[in-house]
C-alpha cells in the first residue's frame, strides 16, 4: 500500500514553489498518486500597498489572467517531468 493516494501542491511561480512542483511530481510518481496543483492570487495585497491607495482600478481581472497563465506554465513543467496526465 502506497502512503499517499493524493497529493496537493501550491505554485506561485517562485523558486521555492518550482522546487516543490518538482518534488511533488516525484513523490506522485513513486507513490502512484493523484497530483492536484493549487495556484491562489491573495487580492488584498493588490489593493493594501500604498501605491494601489489612490488607485480604484479594478486589476482582479488581471490577477486571474495571470493565474491562468501560471497555470498553462506549471502545467507544462509536468509534462516535463514526465507526468503525461
Amino acid at each position: 500500500m502506497n502512503a499517499y493516494r493524493r497529493i496537493l501542491v501550491a505554485v506561485d511561480g517562485s523558486p521555492a514553489a518550482t522546487s516543490g512542483l518538482r518534488e511533488a511530481v516525484r513523490l506522485a510518481k513513486s507513490e502512484e498518486a493523484e497530483l492536484c496543483i493549487f495556484h491562489v492570487v491573495n487580492e488584498f495585497f493588490a489593493f493594501a500597498t500604498p501605491e494601489a491607495a489612490g488607485s480604484f482600478v479594478d486589476i482582479v481581472p488581471a490577477l486571474r489572467e495571470g493565474g491562468k497563465r501560471r497555470f498553462v506554465i506549471v502545467n507544462n513543467q509536468r509534462s516535463w517531468h514526465g507526468d503525461p496526465s
